[in-house]
Formats: C-alpha cells, structure tokens, sequence
C-alpha cells in the first residue's frame, strides 16, 4: 500500500515507451516538473527511475494550491528523448 500526503504529493504515472521507438534499450525515465504558478523564476527540477519498468513516481514536497508542469522521457546509452506534452 502506497501513503500519499494530498497537500504536498503528486503521483505521475505514464504509459511505457515502445521499444521500436526507443533508440537503443530503455534504461529508465526522467521526470521533469516545475511550478507554474512562478513560470519565469522557476526552473525544471527532475528525477530519475532506477528501474526501466517503472511506469509511476511521486513527487514530493511541492507546494499546496501550486500548478505544476510535468513531462516524461526515456532515457538509454546514448541519452535522453525527448519529453512528453505537459
């Protein structure tokens, strides 16, 4: 069972990327996210996946009654793709 604290927790969840659009084996995934409520001041911060099966992460300690931006990528060897739409 999974505790979410619903003031300060956010549970991104997304749908495997297919290995025929991946360039090289899928190693995990980035997650980019940033308040924007402060668009212009506040950068992206992101997170990694160990595990190249997760299709889910929480996000932690953000700020109660803020909007988010959140995007996804796979990541292999050579790099990282490119992100997901917000």
């Amino acid at each position: 069972m999974t505790s979410f604290n619903f003031t300060s927790d956010l549970l991104v969840e997304w749908s495997p990327l297919s290995q025929q659009h991946a360039n090289g084996k899928v190693l995990g995934y980035t997650i980019y996210y940033r308040d924007d409520n402060y668009f212009w001041w506040s950068p992206y911060k992101s997170v990694n996946t160990s595990n190249p099966y997760s299709t889910q992460v929480t996000l932690t300690g953000l700020k109660q009654a803020h909007e988010y931006l959140v995007a996804v990528a796979a990541f292999t060897s050579k790099g990282v793709g490119p992100r997901s739409a917000h």
